[in-house]
């Protein structure tokens, strides 16, 4: 969804837009990506390397936004073209700097997203730490340890009776990441959502980051659900060791 900013808001951007450009250029200028063809075989490129680092200053909504910054490319022939710069930099590097480098600019950041498993997608270590969620509030979580280097920063579960979407009677537990920064909006609606299971348990909350290019799909999970009694609207979930409760200021 497109968001208008002010003049204003835009000039301040630009400004941390211009150094971090130059930050990447240091360090992506002249890297190297094999020969790139599209599907249609009569168009491509040779072997390139990076030749600049275009922020999306068209789309000044877009200015805070990783996934629309691109690594202009070019082959001995001179043939141009482009890829993100999550090509070269991991994903798990790049939330964290874009959100700390445009921090107190109201432009949108990436945000990471929750993803629930039945089956666990990658080790889960039991904290023996509970939280008891209702219809009546949420629960904020985060990441234990530096925020700064963090891919989220906080997440909050809830249990919803109704959404439009997941209309059911037994409720459903969601978790929205990164709930209280700028631009998003936690409440109903948000997030990730999975049934409430049965007394035995049921799915873990997990942030997936995909490999792009850096190896195979990294998960960071979040918490388990131990317990719910559907009649009632609650349910237990167990929180990950690296995760910790707080509250909001």
């Amino acid at each position: 969804m497109k968001t208008q900013i002010s003049p204003e808001v835009f000039a301040r951007a630009m400004v941390v837009a211009e150094n971090l450009k130059q930050q990447l250029e240091a360090r992506l200028l002249n890297k190297a990506a094999p020969a790139w063809n599209c599907s249609c075989g009569n168009c491509g490129a040779g072997p390139s390397r990076v030749v600049a680092i275009n922020p999306p200053t068209n789309y000044p909504d877009q200015i805070g936004r990783w996934l629309s910054w691109a690594c202009e490319m070019e082959d001995n022939n001179g043939k141009r073209w482009t890829q993100n710069i999550g090509s070269y930099i991991p994903w798990t590097e790049l939330y964290p700097m874009f959100r700390n480098a445009f921090a107190g600019i109201e432009v949108r950041v990436e945000h990471p997203f929750a993803q629930s498993y039945s089956c666990q997608p990658a080790p889960f270590t039991p904290s023996g730490r509970t939280i008891e969620l209702s219809r009546k509030s949420p629960v904020f979580v985060r990441p234990r340890g530096d925020l700064s280097q963090s891919v989220w920063i906080n997440a909050e579960l809830r249990i919803d009776k109704r959404l439009p979407n997941y209309a059911t009677e037994d409720g459903l537990i969601a978790c929205n990441i990164d709930a209280l920064e700028f631009g998003q909006k936690h409440g109903r609606g948000q997030g990730n959502y999975c049934y409430l299971a049965g007394p035995s348990g049921g799915p873990a909350f997990y942030i997936r980051i995909a490999g792009d290019g850096h190896g195979q799909d990294l998960y960071l999970p979040i918490a388990r659900q131990v317990t719910a009694n559907k009649t009632a609207g609650t349910a237990t979930l167990e929180l990950d060791q690296s995760v910790e409760v707080f509250v909001p200021a």
